[in-house]
């Protein structure tokens, strides 16, 4: 009976019942949180971190309902508190965060501190939620390939599909598998991408699966700068990077609207192409177009007799003369 009336005032007491979660604050504020206000913060991206094979943190990028995101953390002490209650694209109100600085000079979101749940925070499930759903945040093709963009943070783009290399997966580690894009933006400017790991794979299935569309608009979410020759090329970063291929969103459908207003596109035509080898450079790319031969199937020698005596020619070769025979090596 006294367990009865214990419980009975647990769940009628107000203060459990409805918990007080004060003022909203947001994460361009964070510094002014205390224990009387909270944030509302929609999860974009959760991922585990590993170290000597082991689960170091639960990490995650977060967006509240300005669209402004911020890198969030739950160390391993507290993995029994939150990891059954933290999902991807869910909303939650977050109350007594605690805040680190950022240390390794990579800053996810471009922010110098992660917001960290620790043994007082508080997490609880928010049900409206009124900020952006994906919280897209795309940079110009250009702004890539001139090196211009964000260098020590993450963007995202959105283009359509022109060509790809099959994956690669020479390496006998999965997570070095790649395979590499090239996306058309709406002003025909095109950017090389290279997605790795479980993301190449996605991308590879999906053309695999889908050989009768013609046209495939791809956002890529959490991306980074990669130079190559001098030129700015995006790479994905681990298993952050998310794609969206032809998913039926708003984003990817304003983009398919406005690129069918451009005639010259002809988007009912196949207008995929598959490279079919992978190159790490113009040598390769010649090597891989014109066959090598040897000086011998090229010119084939005249066998005579004669005395052998070798020569240099202008151009370096060497020519080895005996009297009427004269054969290049």
């Amino acid at each position: 009976m006294n367990v009865m009336i214990v419980l009975h005032f647990l769940l009628s007491h107000p203060l459990i019942h409805k918990m007080d979660i004060g003022n909203k604050v947001y994460l361009n504020n964070i510094d002014q949180i205390d224990e009387k206000s909270h944030i509302k913060v929609r999860v974009l991206k959760i991922w585990n971190f590993f170290r000597n094979n082991k689960v170091c943190s639960i990490e995650m990028i977060i967006m509240d309902e300005e669209g402004t995101q911020y890198q969030a953390r739950v160390f391993n002490q507290n993995f029994s508190r939150f990891r059954h209650l933290l999902k991807e694209d869910e909303s939650y109100i977050v109350i007594k965060p605690n805040m680190a600085a950022v240390t390794n000079g990579f800053s996810y979101t471009g922010h110098k501190q992660t917001l960290t749940l620790d043994w007082k925070s508080i997490l609880k499930k928010c049900d409206d939620f009124s900020g952006p759903v994906n919280g897209f945040m795309f940079v110009d093709f250009n702004s890539i390939i001139e090196q211009t963009c964000p260098r020590d943070t993450f963007f995202d783009v959105i283009g359509h599909i022109v060509s790809f290399r099959p994956l690669e997966t020479s390496n006998s580690v999965p997570s070095k598998h790649y395979i590499k894009l090239t996306l058309s933006n709406l002003d025909s400017v095109h950017l090389k991408v290279t997605i790795f790991g479980s993301q190449a794979y996605q991308i590879s299935e999906y053309l695999k699966n889908n050989p009768t569309v013609n046209f495939v608009v791809i956002v890529m979410q959490f991306l980074k700068l990669n130079i190559w020759n001098g030129f700015g090329e995006a790479k994905s970063h681990f298993d952050v990077t998310k794609l969206f291929i032809n998913f039926d969103i708003y984003e990817i459908n304003e983009f398919k609207n406005k690129l069918k207003c451009h005639d010259n596109f002809g988007i009912t035509e196949k207008s995929i192409t598959t490279l079919q080898s992978y190159s790490s450079s113009y040598t390769d790319d010649f090597k891989g177009n014109f066959p090598l031969k040897t000086v011998y199937d090229v010119t084939p020698p005249n066998l005579n007799g004669g005395n052998v005596r070798g020569r240099m020619t202008s151009c370096g070769s060497k020519y080895l003369e005996k009297e009427s025979l004269v054969m290049k090596v």
